[in-house]
């Protein structure tokens, strides 16, 4: 197994003044504080039309490319950069989706807020700030398919990491899989495993494990699964409760069904072993 190859992005706050703290941004042996990297010559006005942290309404946001940002860490072909947030969400993107910029795709970038002038606290999370200090945003997400918890934001960390298959090798099924259960294990890595692990593997761990000790697939009715993963809260609800609903501009029929595959897999694997 190749060794993955780990750089640190940190973020530490630091003082800058009497009254006020920045965040500073450590890449490598460099390191910036906000107002410092709103002068780099990198730095575009940007507008996202339909912000998910803001309910949808536009923004603009001063944001570098995340390629031009990541530039100097080297990323290999099947690294992922793993955007780490406030609330414990973390956010595993592959380096193919973050460093693209080219016609017809969608180009990452990563906002950063001014600490001189904040932006609006998040009308769906009452008291609990901006989407400060840093915001992965699209510019045009539907020409890639990017989801929402592709768009982490009040990021406080950021870790370039190797192959998830190296890092979390109990995610994956080892039996030959068809294809349903590959795109399955795809849009899990996409979208779960932002919140969830599976097989006490992962980096994080808002949500419950999906395989130990139970599956879905072994405590859901067929019929009721994929409804709960469209509308958690038509199922069961609690004050507290984190799940989002995933519409369908998130995940068509055909993609709940495959995660459902995926997870009936994981299911069988450890129920019977993958040699059966």
């Amino acid at each position: 197994m190749r060794v993955a190859h780990f750089l640190s992005i940190c973020l530490l706050s630091v003082s800058v003044g009497a009254a006020e703290k920045e965040i500073t941004l450590k890449i490598g042996a460099k390191s910036y504080v906000p107002s410092e990297l709103l002068k780099r010559p990198e730095m575009e006005t940007i507008t996202i039309k339909h912000d998910p942290a803001y309910g949808g309404r536009e923004m603009q946001y001063q944001a570098i490319a995340a390629a031009a940002l990541f530039a100097e860490t080297n990323l290999q072909e099947d690294e992922v950069v793993q955007f780490r947030c406030l609330d414990g969400f973390v956010a595993s993107i592959s380096k193919d989706r973050i460093m693209r910029n080219g016609p017809g795709q969608s180009v990452a970038y990563i906002a950063i807020e001014n600490p001189r002038s904040k932006w609006p606290d998040l009308p769906l999370k009452p008291n609990s700030g901006s989407a400060g200090p840093f915001y992965l945003v699209w510019l045009k997400p539907e020409l890639s398919g990017i989801l929402q918890e592709e768009w982490p934001y009040q990021v406080v960390a950021f870790e370039v990491k190797g192959r998830l298959k190296d890092l979390y090798p109990k995610t994956f099924p080892t039996r030959q899989k068809d294809s349903r259960v590959a795109r399955g294990l795809k849009l899990f890595q996409q979208t779960c495993f932002a919140c969830h692990t599976m097989n006490n593997e992962g980096p994080s761990q808002v949500g419950p494990d999906l395989n130990l000790p139970l599956n879905p697939t072994e405590y859901f009715k067929e019929s009721v699964l994929p409804q709960y993963i469209r509308n958690p809260k038509t199922i069961r609800s609690w004050e507290g409760s984190k799940m989002p609903g995933f519409g369908p501009e998130t995940f068509s029929d055909e993609d709940i069904a495959n995660i459902v595959a995926y997870l009936k897999e994981m299911a069988f694997e450890k129920r019977f072993g993958s040699e059966h």
